[in-house]
């Protein structure tokens, strides 16, 4: 541990900039190469998610106490608010012929690494329960995998009614193409930004975003989302960031699986049939072994 510590703090001191050099990248700016802005599962089945006609309830300070929000029903229109308002698209930009969207949650170089995947309760015929990536460029869910009666009945019992599990998860080539080096520093600044983003679209719903930290282990978090057996093009796989559970404020505490439900959880969610095949970002990589090893 004292070995692994000592190279994240190694690395820190190698990427930084100093007052005669940068700290290394690529030193070119490829845009044959620059990375598709979103992220796609071919063969997955979309969902047209609705969108915000008003704005939400609740004045600025909400986002910080929820005073005066009742917790929202969880719906397929409640779910869409909550996206909406922390993953989704808030603007699109014109200048000199070239057009770019903008996102709620800020992104450094408005490069956008972090991608958000969900594990939903049923919440009508056209949503049944399972794992789902968001796609704001459509605000739309992306179906990977159907859990089914009994391991839906099993989140529920673990998690509590009206919860469901959301997971950020980084593809770090995003933000190496253009800063090298310095990327995974960058990963990390937006996936607080997401985190931040989520807890305030929570707040407007009456929800709380809590985070699971050791109580969910990496591997089985991949294994629970399908992350493990996703075909990843070179350089372009999901790394799982952070897991939460998003759930009422009201509820004093997040709720906790006890080991053994656990496993039993994950074990039905490895059988499970994921769909979905990730799109190219693109067609060529310059790899960064440091990030790696970090």
């Amino acid at each position: 541990m004292v070995k692994r510590f000592e190279r994240v703090i190694e690395y820190h001191e190698i990427t930084k900039h100093h007052p005669h050099r940068y700290a290394r990248s690529s030193g070119v700016m490829d845009w044959s190469s620059e990375p598709a802005p979103f992220r796609s599962y071919k063969g997955a089945r979309l969902i047209k998610l609705p969108r915000l006609e008003t704005d939400p309830a609740g004045g600025h300070m909400s986002l910080y106490t929820r005073d005066g929000i009742s917790a929202a029903p969880l719906t397929l229109s409640t779910v869409a608010k909550f996206l909406e308002l922390s993953m989704g698209l808030s603007a699109w930009k014109s200048f000199n012929g070239a057009t770019w969207p903008l996102r709620v949650n800020p992104s450094s170089g408005n490069l956008h690494p972090t991608e958000m995947q969900l594990v939903l309760p049923t919440l009508d015929k056209d949503l049944k329960g399972g794992v789902y990536h968001y796609a704001p460029y459509f605000h739309s869910l992306e179906e990977r995998a159907v859990s089914g009666v009994n391991l839906e009945a099993g989140l529920r019992e673990n998690l509590g009614e009206g919860s469901f599990i959301a997971a950020l998860t980084s593809i770090y080539w995003r933000e190496t193409w253009k800063y090298g080096e310095r990327s995974f520093r960058y990963i990390n600044l937006n996936g607080g930004h997401a985190m931040a983003a989520m807890a305030f679209s929570a707040a407007l719903l009456g929800w709380r975003v809590s985070y699971l930290g050791a109580s969910l282990l990496r591997n089985d978090a991949e294994r629970l989302m399908g992350l493990d057996v996703v075909p990843w093009k070179e350089s372009e796989a999901e790394e799982l960031e952070s897991v939460f559970i998003v759930h009422s404020a009201g509820d004093e505490l997040a709720p906790v699986w006890l080991p053994g439900e656990m496993d039993d959880i994950i074990e039905g969610f490895s059988s499970l049939d994921f769909i979905g095949e990730p799109n190219t970002l693109s067609e060529t990589h310059y790899p960064w072994p440091t990030i790696d090893e970090v």
